[in-house]
Order: C-alpha cells, then structure tokens, then sequence
C-alpha cells in the first residue's frame, strides 16, 4: 500500500502531454504502479474510462467529456480539454499540463465517491499576459500564465474543504479566495525558494 506522498509522486508524475493509444493513465511507470495507486485511493485507474464534467459559468460552456479508457486517451479528448480551460477573453489556449487535468479528475472521482455529481465551475484556466495583467491580485508570473492552473469553485461545498482537499492532492500552489469562493490549485513548484509551502488565503 501506497502512502500519500508516493501516491502524488506517482500519480500526478505526468510527462509532458502526450496523446495516442499505449499510455498508462497519468503516466504511470508500470501495471503494478497503477494498480497498487488504484488500490490505495478506491478508484480504478487501469481500467474504464476516465471522465470530466465541467463548467464554465461566465460564458455558460460545458464540457462533459470521456477523455481516456482503460489506460488510452481517447481521439482529440485533450484538445478539447485545453480549449475549454482556454483564456476565453483573449480567445487563445495552450497546451495544459496534464497534471493539472490529473487533479481535476482525481477530485472529481473522488467527490463522486460520496454522491457529489455536479460539474465543477472553472473560473479561470489558461491565461494570456494581457488577461492575467487584468486580473485582480493576478501573481505577475501566475502559473495560469503556463497552463499549469485552475482556479475552481464546486457549489454546495465549502472552500475551507476544498482547499484541504487540493492541499493533499497538489504538486504545487494551492490558494483559498473566501470572498470569491473559490480554490486555486497549480502544478508549478510545491516550494518558494525559501522553503516554505505555496499556500495562501485571501478575502
């Protein structure tokens, strides 16, 4: 049995996007890695299908998507992932981390455990300098900037728990926003280059 930390590192360990038939889901090193992770978290992630249901309630777009089964991601399933998590003001999208989606599919499975079935609310994916230089309290080098950030609100849950819940589950940032009731979570450096953890909160 896997503990959390071998769990992240293998887990959401994910090399740069690759799409096509033969790939383990999120990169994992081997069948074994894969089903001893599956068995730690009560999710099947060899075989199935993996799935996301998302929304993004400024322009009203959803997207409720298959994007891999049984190990394989399915035909053009991550360009559209990346053009829904586009920077819908600028019109322009990137190629996401796949960490980035590894966590929003993690959490959502993991929700689903326990009745949740709504789509999460993506407030803010990838983002263009000139949006991100409007965005207020936006870090100047967001890691929205690169594809490797969402910032999410689940309605009915509390960001008190989704912020612990991202908390386990990031590779990287993790930011609470009271006010506006939502999580950031990131996949860039886990650590400041003074050693302290990437977590805030703000009203």
């Amino acid at each position: 049995m896997m503990d959390r930390r071998q769990f992240l590192k293998a887990g959401l360990g994910l090399a740069a996007a690759t799409m096509g038939g033969g790939l383990l889901p999120f990169g994992f090193e081997s069948l074994a890695h894969a089903e001893a992770a599956s068995q730690f978290v009560g999710i099947d992630l060899l075989h199935g299908t993996r799935t996301l249901n998302l929304v993004r309630p400024e322009n009203h777009e959803r997207l409720s998507i298959e994007y891999m089964r049984d190990g394989q991601w399915c035909e053009d399933a991550y360009n559209r992932i990346c053009w829904f998590l586009r920077d819908i003001h600028a019109h322009e999208y990137v190629q996401m981390d796949t960490r980035t989606i590894a966590i929003l599919d993690w959490s959502q499975s993991y929700l689903k455990q326990y009745g949740y079935t709504q789509p999460f609310e993506i407030l803010s994916g990838f983002r263009s300098r000139r949006t991100n230089e409007k965005t207020e309290g936006a870090a100047k080098d967001s890691q929205h900037l690169y594809g490797k950030a969402v910032d999410v609100r689940i309605p009915g849950m509390s960001v008190e728990y989704l912020g612990k819940l991202y908390h386990w589950l990031a590779a990287g940032g993790v930011g609470i926003y009271d006010s506006h009731n939502f999580v950031h979570v990131d996949t860039g450096p886990r650590y400041t280059k003074a050693g302290h953890i990437r977590e805030w909160r703000r009203s």
